[in-house]
């Protein structure tokens, strides 16, 4: 799946800007990067993934 796709998936359960959310199982973080672009730039987003490596990947996701 790529991100626009993601993106379009879970915008109907976003229901504005900033807040709060958390990834469990994030991987690569395709749904991360999708919430971080719905949320905007006040906005917290916990990934949490068993594979270090993913999740280190994502400490360059930033809520835009």
């Amino acid at each position: 799946m790529n991100a626009r796709d993601a993106r379009a998936l879970i915008a109907p359960a976003v229901d504005g800007p900033g807040g709060i959310w958390a990834d469990l199982g994030a991987g690569t973080g395709t749904f991360t990067r999708a919430l971080a672009g719905l949320l905007g730039p006040d906005c917290t987003i916990y990934a949490v993934d068993r594979d270090p490596h993913s999740v280190a990947e994502l400490s360059s996701a930033r809520c835009a």
